[in-house]
């Protein structure tokens, strides 16, 4: 099978992936962020700011800086519902 035939189902197989996922009802948002400097004692813990405040250090300083996010998803709830219905 040539590299291009291969390329445009795996694309047409993705886009129908990610349409499927588009029509389930889901929650998500921000469990918690940390930016953490290698080369000194700074860092971030807002989830809001730490991500960007960690970017500006690394340029300012030419520090390494790493940063954590973590997220979480609810598939299959209802949208105005605070329990989900088994």
């Amino acid at each position: 099978m040539s590299d291009i035939i291969f390329e445009e189902r795996r694309a047409k197989e993705q886009t129908q992936i990610r349409t499927e996922i588009g029509r389930r009802k889901m929650k998500k948002g921000t469990l918690h962020a940390i930016a953490h400097c290698r080369d000194c004692d700074w860092k971030e813990e807002d989830y809001e700011t730490a991500l960007r405040k960690g970017r500006e250090h690394s340029r300012k300083t030419g520090h390494i800086v790493d940063a954590e996010t973590g997220y979480w998803y609810v598939y299959g709830e209802k949208q105005n519902s605070g329990m989900v219905k088994k």
